[in-house]
């Protein structure tokens, strides 16, 4: 491989933010021959190629504009993984944005981890308002083996491996391409647990890069547009759960442990969505998840909203998974603020 870091941006009807996210790329000059940065655009009818463009006639070294035809987010991030040439992979969706750019590649110089976990900043769309969150549990800069030392998937721990979180080594992904979804929302759920099993070792920065957008109306996180593409949470998390079945016989002690309590998590979490919808959805679905969990998911008596489904009258049942929630969030911040 001929680059340090490669990072990969998405480009589709994000002209009002494409600007912002591919500045917060830019690095000293003595900097960029150790890293590239793909902006593929996914046919946008926007003006986002074009923005994108001016980047790469300014910085043709580092900046590669790449067109296709239409195939969704995760096409995307399956193209650019087969073409990319750096060590490490960034996935950077172009309505977000980073900084410490140059901080990750000079600790990139020095790292041969096949995880490198950094804080994110979590920020709303059109307000001052953000919050930092953390790797916790993790000393920065030491390396720790997955099969020897995993992190705790409780709390925040799930994100720790999600690419808003996490950089990884080409390698460790590139070996199941393509690995993403084509043309369906939440292809990054398969990132939850792929790292974990693609790679050995991991590390943490202790500082900020990834800065995520929330609140930008049609976003895949809008509660709206959850409700309305539900179908595709389900596929992408029985991907999700078919993949690491199909690994775990090849693991054991505490990575095995980490990847079956971040399946879990995500089976108890489709669980939340889907409470959301209208009653006459509801149900059904919720039917139809439990049971998909019960046949494919071998510790899904430890998700009790799996576990308590039909033992009991559905408002009653409802009631007790909306009180353990608020006793869990409660513990959480409570444990926080010590």
């Amino acid at each position: 491989m001929k680059k340090l870091l490669s990072v990969i941006v998405p480009a589709y009807k994000v002209e009002k933010y494409i600007q912002e996210c591919l500045e917060s790329l830019l690095v000293p000059d003595s900097l960029h021959p150790k890293y590239e940065v793909y902006v593929i655009n996914d046919g946008t009818p926007d003006s986002s190629a074009e923005i994108a463009r001016t980047f790469q006639t300014r910085y043709p070294s580092v900046f590669k504009v790449i067109d296709k035809e239409n195939g969704g987010h995760g096409s995307v991030w399956n193209m650019g993984l087969s073409m990319c040439e750096g060590k490490y992979v960034l996935f950077l969706d172009s309505d977000d944005h980073v900084e410490n750019l140059d901080r990750l590649i000079s600790f990139l110089d020095t790292s041969d981890a096949d995880l490198v976990m950094t804080d994110k900043v979590v920020f709303i769309d059109g307000t001052t308002s953000s919050k930092t969150i953390k790797i916790a549990g993790v000393a920065p800069g030491k390396v720790y083996s997955l099969d020897q030392e995993a992190w705790s998937y409780r709390g925040n721990g799930i994100f720790n491996a999600h690419f808003q979180s996490c950089v990884y080594k080409t390698d460790v992904l590139r070996r199941f391409g393509p690995l993403f979804i084509e043309k369906s929302y939440y292809d990054d759920i398969i990132l939850f647990v792929a790292p974990l099993i693609g790679g050995t070792t991991y590390t943490y920065t202790d500082f900020a890069l990834y800065h995520y957008r929330e609140g930008r109306a049609g976003q895949t996180m809008d509660s709206a547009v959850i409700r309305k593409n539900m179908k595709m949470q389900l596929r992408q998390r029985e991907y999700a759960v078919f993949f690491a079945g199909d690994y775990l016989p090849q693991i054991s002690g505490p990575r095995k442990a980490l990847v079956e309590g971040v399946v879990r998590r995500i089976c108890k979490t489709l669980c939340d969505y889907i409470y959301k919808l209208p009653s006459s959805e509801e149900i059904p679905m919720l039917e139809e998840w439990v049971s998909f969990v019960k046949e494919n998911v071998g510790s899904w008596k430890k998700v009790p909203e799996i576990s308590l489904y039909g033992q009991m009258p559905f408002a009653l049942y409802r009631l007790a998974i909306k009180t353990k929630n608020v006793c869990v969030r409660f513990s959480q911040k409570f444990a926080h603020n010590k």
